[in-house]
């Protein structure tokens, strides 16, 4: 009994620290001759970068709905 006792105060608790980490559950690339996009399924982090022209939303899919212009026929008098 007093060996195991030993043996259990000798294993004393070490300090544990957790990075902040980013969980990915899967993914994957996708390209064609003139673009290339890769992707990660369930990251928290979410972000937006663009130009004048494309836009790219990260993070649950963050806004991944077409965005229509709607252009309707002036009529002037």
């Amino acid at each position: 009994m007093l060996l195991l006792s030993a043996v259990l105060l000798s294993a004393a608790p070490t300090s544990f620290a957790v990075p902040w980490q980013v969980v990915g559950s899967g993914g994957g690339n996708s390209s064609n001759a003139t673009f290339a996009v890769s992707g990660t399924i369930g990251q928290g982090v979410t972000a937006v970068s663009g130009n004048n022209t494309f836009t790219l939303s990260s993070g649950y899919w963050a806004d991944a709905s077409p965005n229509y212009d709607i252009y309707l026929p002036a009529i002037l008098k």
